[in-house]
C-alpha cells in the first residue's frame, strides 16, 4: 500500500508539474487551459484519496474545473486572437519579460526579509504580525496534518477543520491568495476591455 501510494504521488506530482509548464509555456490558449485542468484534477485526486480531505478534492473539481476553467475557455473564445498584430504581441512579451522578474524579486524579498521590517504605531503591529506569520521558516515549520488531526480528534467535521485552519494558522496565506485572485480578475477585465472609440 505504501509503495502504491508513493507511485501515485509521483505520478500526480509529475502531472501537476507538466500541466503547470503547459499553462505558462503553451502557445495555444486552449492547451494552456487543458494543462490547468490536469493540474486541478491531479490535486483533487490526491485530496480525495487522503483520509478526511475529500471535501477539498471535490471543491477543486466543482469550483476550479467546473467553473473557473470553463470561464477561461469562454474568455478565450471572446478574444479575437487572430487579429493581434505582431507589434502588439512583441509589446506584451516585452512588458511581461520586463515586469515579471521585478515582481518575482519583490515577492521573494518580502517573504524572506518581511520579519525585519519595523513600522511604529497600530499599523506597524498589524503589518509585523502579518509578515511574521508569512516568513519562510514559519511556513516550513508548520504541519497542517498535525493541526488537522488535533481538530478532528475534538469531534470537528472536515469543513469546520478547514475553516479553522484558514482563519487561524493560514490567515496570511489566505489573504495573499485573495490578493492574487483580485489581481487576476482585474487583469482579465483590462485584457478584454474594448477601448472607447476616438472622439466619444
Amino acid at each position: 500500500m505504501t509503495l502504491t501510494w508513493g507511485i501515485f504521488n509521483f505520478l500526480s506530482a509529475s502531472t501537476i508539474i507538466s500541466g503547470a509548464l503547459t499553462v505558462v509555456m503553451g502557445r495555444n490558449p486552449i492547451n494552456s487551459v487543458v494543462g490547468l485542468v490536469s493540474c486541478f484534477v491531479s490535486c483533487s485526486s490526491i485530496f480525495i484519496l487522503m483520509g478526511g480531505t475529500a471535501f477539498l478534492g471535490f471543491i477543486y473539481i466543482i469550483v476550479y474545473v467546473g467553473a473557473i476553467a470553463i470561464l477561461f475557455i469562454f474568455v478565450i473564445m471572446m478574444m479575437d486572437l487572430r487579429n493581434l498584430t505582431a507589434e502588439r504581441k512583441n509589446s506584451v512579451q516585452y512588458s511581461f519579460l520586463l515586469n515579471y522578474p521585478l515582481a518575482l524579486i519583490i515577492a521573494i524579498s518580502a517573504i524572506l526579509w518581511g520579519n525585519t521590517i519595523q513600522i511604529e504605531g497600530p499599523i506597524g503591529e498589524i503589518t509585523s504580525s502579518f509578515l511574521n506569520d508569512f516568513t519562510t521558516w514559519e511556513i516550513a515549520q508548520r504541519n497542517i496534518w498535525d493541526v488537522w488531526a488535533q481538530t478532528s480528534s475534538m469531534g470537528s467535521t472536515g469543513l469546520h477543520t478547514i475553516g479553522y485552519l484558514l482563519y487561524t494558522d493560514f490567515l496570511a496565506l489566505l489573504l495573499l491568495a485573495s490578493l492574487i485572485l483580485l489581481m487576476v480578475m482585474v487583469s482579465v477585465i483590462a485584457l478584454v476591455k474594448i477601448p472607447a472609440a476616438e472622439g466619444n
